[in-house]
């Protein structure tokens, strides 16, 4: 058998470049909790959504080149009102 060379693990070019940013929802029952996270999964390149805070009312949104602005307009259409806390730069860099 030969001998196997090792390469080096380079970063994903799935993870390069995602943004994160955190919304507060008015969530008061089920039903606007599974609603605010369809809007979200459905957004134009969000990755990831789950919902975070003590009373489970803060909306976490990971992805590539996601527009917290426009997820906001839709969430307060949708579901109720909202709010952007955050918006953080590249995760993993």
């Amino acid at each position: 058998m030969g001998v196997v060379e090792r390469v080096p693990r380079r970063r994903s070019r799935i993870t390069k470049g995602l943004t994160d940013s955190i919304c507060a929802v008015e969530m008061n029952s089920q039903k606007s909790k599974t609603k605010a996270l369809e809007v979200g999964r459905n957004a134009d390149g969000v990755g990831s959504v789950r919902l975070e805070g003590d009373h489970r009312d803060e909306m976490l949104v990971i992805g590539n080149g996601n527009d917290a602005v426009k997820l906001v307009k839709i969430l307060r259409t949708k579901v109720g009102a909202a709010e952007i806390i955050s918006v953080g730069g590249s995760l993993f860099e």
